[in-house]
Parts: C-alpha cells; sequence; structure tokens
C-alpha cells in the first residue's frame, strides 16, 4: 500500500476489465442496467457504493459498472480476507482483504477506508452483507463497518445497487443490476444504528424496483451493457426438431 491506499496497476485493471466482460458474455445472455437514471456524482467528493451479495460473480460484475458508470474514478473493493488469498490476482486491481471478526481487522478496514475516501477521484465498493443472500431476502441486514465508514465523512455520496442472476427465456442466465437512489453522506442519521437501518432501506428499495422489473422479462426496461450468447443449445433445438417431425407423422 501507499499512503494507506490498496494496490492499484491501472494497466492491469483495463485488461482485468476486457477480459471479464468477454468472459461474463461467455456465461450469461446479457448484462442489463435498469432504465433508473444515471447519478451525477461530484469527482472532487467521496463516493461509497455497495452492493446485496448475491453471488460469486458480484466482484466481476461490479468491475464492469464501475467501468462503465465512473471510468474517472480509482475503484477499491473490499473482500473477505479468505476469498482473496484464493484469488490473488484481484488484488492488483484494487481489492483489498478485510479481516472479518476481529478487532484487528474492523480498525485496519477503518484506516484503508479512510484513506480511499480521503482521496480525491476515487470510489470504495462494499458488499456489507458479509455472506453470499438471496437477493429476495428481506430485510437486506447488513454488517456495522459501512455505517462506522460512513458517520466518520464529512461529504460523499452513498450509491446503493442491487443484483439479481437469473433466467428468462434463453438457455443462459440474465445479469441485472439496479442503481438505487443516491444518498448524500450529510444527510444519514450521525447514529451507527439508525444509518445503518437507513442504508438497508435504500438498498431494499433497489431490489424491490428491480424485482419488479425482472418479473416483467422484458428487456426495454434496460440498457443492455453486455449482449452475450442466445439461442437454443443443440441438444435442446434437437429435441425440438425431432418433435416437430414425429408430430407430422
Amino acid at each position: 500500500m501507499s499512503d494507506g491506499l490498496p494496490l492499484f496497476k491501472k494497466p492491469w485493471f483495463e485488461w482485468f476489465a476486457w477480459y471479464s466482460k468477454g468472459y461474463l458474455a461467455k456465461h450469461f445472455r446479457a448484462l442489463r442496467l435498469l432504465k433508473t437514471g444515471r447519478p451525477v456524482v461530484d469527482s472532487a467528493e467521496p463516493l461509497i457504493v455497495y452492493m446485496n451479495h448475491a453471488s460469486w460473480w458480484d466482484p466481476i460484475v461490479g468491475l464492469l459498472i464501475a467501468k462503465e458508470l465512473w471510468p474517472g474514478r480509482t475503484h477499491y473493493g473490499a473482500m473477505d480476507r479468505e476469498a482473496l488469498q484464493s484469488y490473488k490476482f484481484f488484488e492488483k486491481v484494487g481489492f483489498f482483504g478485510v479481516e472479518r471478526g476481529s478487532p484487528r481487522g474492523a480498525a485496519q478496514f477503518l484506516k484503508t477506508a479512510k484513506a480511499i475516501t480521503g482521496t480525491p477521484a476515487t470510489a470504495l465498493w462494499m458488499t456489507p452483507q458479509g455472506r453470499f443472500a438471496d437477493a429476495r431476502e428481506r430485510p437486506s441486514e447488513l454488517m456495522s463497518g459501512l455505517p462506522q465508514v460512513l458517520t466518520k465523512l464529512e461529504a460523499g455520496t452513498v450509491q446503493p445497487i442491487a443484483i439479481e442472476y437469473t433466467f428468462w427465456n434463453e438457455r443462459l442466465p440474465e445479469v441485472l443490476v439496479s442503481l438505487g437512489p443516491t444518498c448524500r453522506v450529510a444527510d444519514l442519521p450521525r447514529d451507527r444504528e439508525a444509518c445503518q437501518h437507513r442504508l438497508s432501506e435504500l438498498l431494499v428499495q433497489a431490489q424491490d424496483e428491480l424485482q419488479a422489473a425482472a418479473m416483467h422479462r422484458d428487456p426495454a426496461l434496460f440498457d443492455s451493457l453486455i449482449e452475450g450468447r442466445q439461442g437454443m443449445s443443440n441438444v435442446y433445438g434437437l429435441w425440438r426438431s425431432f418433435k416437430r417431425g414425429w408430430s407430422s407423422r
């Protein structure tokens, strides 16, 4: 780390974003962003982004959303230290380990978060549920780290993001994303428990809007950021051809 900031190598980030785009397109039908309006954030102020934690794919999706929406910022993401040990490459593109469940880990996380939010043109990304949770789980219970960071800030913008992975009408699933309502740090309660409750409410609002849109199965409600594969598998197509031929006899 330099000046308390996690390691971040811009060329590696750009390469990994390029690779991740193709990798995601191979495994999903599309990455779609709900048409709710894109936020305008003052680049001189801290940006704190938090998401529900629906699957293993979340860091890759978050990275691609970061590059799409805030290309001028340097993005840092908190990740469980043990999980990061399995994916060491993430350390080169802004992810830093958090030792959960210990005072030392909490202190180190707050120190790193302070360095990030105190540096211009950066963004801090978090999945404060602290575990994989179904996207329909209500309420979205958040750990204390996020409100601890926010109650120490004087200014900044907070952006909740909801993610779902769901099947529509194609062989491959969809990645659906919704930007919840942005909130000014100054408008959040200073009390940590009240702040935690408010952050949960904002995330649930984004999740509910995304869930309602997902049920329509209508791509027109979304901006398609990445288009992946479409159509039936060879086996399914062969089966349908067989059924048509058999029924015509």
